[in-house]
């Protein structure tokens, strides 16, 4: 009887420890595979942030690298996999979080072309992976899953277009297409077994003190499922704000990334809803054509989603041209001109070193922003000056300010207005005293405009006299006009002077008033740098013969009535 029962405990013994062996066997089978864990999209290129990709690219078309480290602290937990509570507690205590850490790198090396198109590899590999088994007879949890220390994961292939900016660059819009490849270790979290894609969006608005990203995109993933853990499509988001430094040497900001399962059966599952926030500071390195530069960031999830507890990465990178190139005569080095402020504009020609030039106002390349343009140097700011171009006193009307009282520089025209009569001595091109301001204001508008190469000065009369006489008389003033430019500083190459008599009326002179108008000095601008508007002077008419000459004009002869004044 007792051989009897000895039998029977044997047998079921041998029972159970088959059906054990089967279970373990058959779920080992069915529990090969896991999914690609890691939820950093490494950045890469010259501009992007540690997670955020910015539509922002090189000017000449250049080729980038960057090999990035992280570490993170419980990257799948318990709870992810696990929902009941009891079960949960169990696995917890007696077994641990499935993955604890990983030590990963990130290699990428790309391209960026024309300001418009990017393309870029990524490579991940984990060099540490640390984790415990899923498997709790207790908790009635089997789950069979690879705990491998070195782990490759799935190869990323980025392109990237820039479809649309403002003319300032300020409003920038990209999209992105990526692929992964099925190069990881599937069975240990590296990989998704199959290839997988997904499409993306990115705006950036950027007014050069601090940059602001929206990153939204669709992720096409297989349906993947551990226990309770459902995996499938997502659609990813991340934010990223960036300040610039040191003029633009150095950078700050943070980061906020995370997605969504799109599966019916994934909507409100905390485990498909990870986030992570990051803090990230960088520096450039050298000077061009180094183009070098240094990351840091640092961060915490958000959310009970299958994101590390703690994330910290560090990352080198640099690029270089395909213009660029070292000079072939050894002895010849090259000084890089010292741009403090960072605007591409050296500072020996920047007019504000210090503060960086916003490509506004009507000097977009002075070096200096609009607020702080100043073109003709007259002490009023371009954004209130009303001619920014003409230098003049503060008027409290906003159409005056900053304008000339007594000249205009017509616009669109190669007439410089003089908008009060140019006095003379009575019968004589001596000037009066109330004709200097007038003559002052046209030195400093030549001065601040170096553009204008050459001016005509024009001495008109009314018809009093003969042509000879008032020939004579015009180009001795508009002569006498030239002498006091010079005097002040203007270069005689810069001026001509010709008198045309009465031969150019602006109104009839049968009036006190209209001899009055005609009796003037009128400016015309002869060249322009780079262009000409009038090169060859107007050739006067010579005076027909008269029966009766006009006497020749005499200093001490005695006034004629007002409608006769020279």
């Amino acid at each position: 009887m007792k051989c009897r029962v000895k039998r029977g405990a044997a047998a079921l013994i041998a029972s159970s420890a088959m059906f054990t062996a089967l279970t373990f066997s058959s779920a080992a089978d069915a529990q090969q595979t896991t999914f690609y864990l890691d939820r950093l999209r490494i950045g890469g290129a010259p501009s992007d942030g540690i997670g955020i990709w910015r539509p922002d690219l090189g000017e000449k078309t250049r080729f980038f690298g960057q090999l990035g480290v992280g570490f993170s602290l419980n990257p799948y937990r318990v709870e992810n996999y696990v929902d009941k509570i009891d079960q949960s507690a169990i696995l917890e205590q007696e077994n641990g979080e499935p993955v604890t850490a990983q030590l990963i790198t990130y290699v990428s090396v790309g391209a960026e072309v024309l300001e418009r198109v990017s393309v870029q590899v990524s490579f991940p590999i984990a060099l540490y992976q640390s984790g415990n088994s899923m498997t709790n007879l207790s908790a009635q949890i089997i789950e069979q899953v690879s705990q491998e220390s070195v782990v490759p994961m799935d190869l990323r292939l980025d392109a990237r277009v820039v479809f649309f900016r403002t003319s300032d660059k300020a409003l920038k819009l990209g999209a992105i297409g990526s692929l992964w490849f099925p190069t990881g270790n599937e069975r240990s979290f590296g990989g998704d077994i199959t290839t997988t894609g997904a499409l993306g969006l990115a705006v950036e608005y950027d007014p050069k003190f601090f940059q602001l990203v929206l990153n939204a995109g669709y992720h096409f993933r297989p349906e993947k499922q551990i226990n309770e853990f459902k995996l499938g499509d997502e659609l990813t988001y991340g934010l990223g704000a960036y300040v610039p430094l040191g003029g633009g040497r150095f950078r700050v900001g943070g980061e906020v990334t995370g997605a969504f399962g799109t599966r019916v059966n994934d909507i409100g599952d905390v485990d498909n809803l990870p986030i992570e926030w990051r803090l990230e500071g960088r520096m450039g390195l050298g000077d061009e054509p180094s183009h070098g530069w240094v990351a840091l960031s640092g961060g915490t999830r958000l959310s009970a989603g299958y994101a590390p507890d703690f994330r910290a990465v560090a990352a080198v990178g640099g690029w270089f041209s395909i213009f660029d190139s070292k000079p072939k005569n050894r002895d010849f080095q090259y000084v890089i001109p010292k741009d403090s402020d960072g605007d591409k504009l050296p500072d020996d020609i920047d007019l504000c070193p210090d503060t960086q030039e916003d490509g506004k106002g009507p000097n977009p390349d002075d070096g200096c922003p609009e607020l702080k343009n100043d073109a003709d140097s007259d002490g009023i700011f371009d954004a209130e000056d009303a001619c920014p171009h003409e230098p003049g006193p503060r008027n409290s009307d906003p159409s005056k300010n900053g304008c000339p009282e007594f000249i205009r520089r017509a616009k669109g025209s190669d007439v410089i207005e003089v908008l009060q009569e140019v006095q003379f001595a009575f019968d004589r091109s001596d000037l009066l005293s109330p004709a200097f301001p007038i003559l002052n204001e046209l030195v400093r508008l030549l001065q601040v405009n170096p553009d204008i190469e050459q001016i005509r000065i024009e001495g008109h009369t009314d018809d009093f006299g003969s042509h000879k006489y008032n020939d004579d008389l015009s180009q001795a003033r508009a002569s006498s006009v030239v002498a006091y430019l010079v005097s002040r500083g203007v270069s005689p190459e810069r001026l001509i002077a010709q008198g045309f008599g009465k031969r150019r009326p602006l109104v009839d002179n049968s009036t006190p008033e209209g001899r009055q108008k005609n009796r003037r000095v009128e400016v015309h601008i002869v060249k322009l740098k780079g262009q000409s508007t009038d090169q060859k002077p107007t050739t006067v008419t010579p005076a027909p013969s008269s029966t009766t000459p006009a006497p020749a004009p005499s200093p001490s002869k005695t006034p004629p009535p007002p409608p006769a004044k020279k």
